[in-house]
């Protein structure tokens, strides 16, 4: 899951059961010295994904890979 379809799939997944607070993360640029980690809640991520302008090539990680 990637940044530019970010709010369809936090929606989707919202609306068919997700808990909002469930852990997120999102790993921009993660093979580039110059990367950026993103770890916020599912019901914050589109708001600071937005404020960040994070890019793809990003990789978004949920819930119990973050344990």
């Amino acid at each position: 899951m990637g940044v530019k379809n970010l709010d369809l799939i936090v929606g989707d997944l919202i609306k068919n059961g997700k808990n909002p607070k469930t852990p997120i993360a999102i790993i921009e640029k993660g093979a580039t010295k110059i990367k950026e980690l993103l770890l916020e809640l599912w019901k914050n991520i589109l708001e600071l994904a937005e404020k960040l302008r994070l890019k793809s090539p990003a990789i978004t990680i949920i819930e119990k890979l973050l344990v």
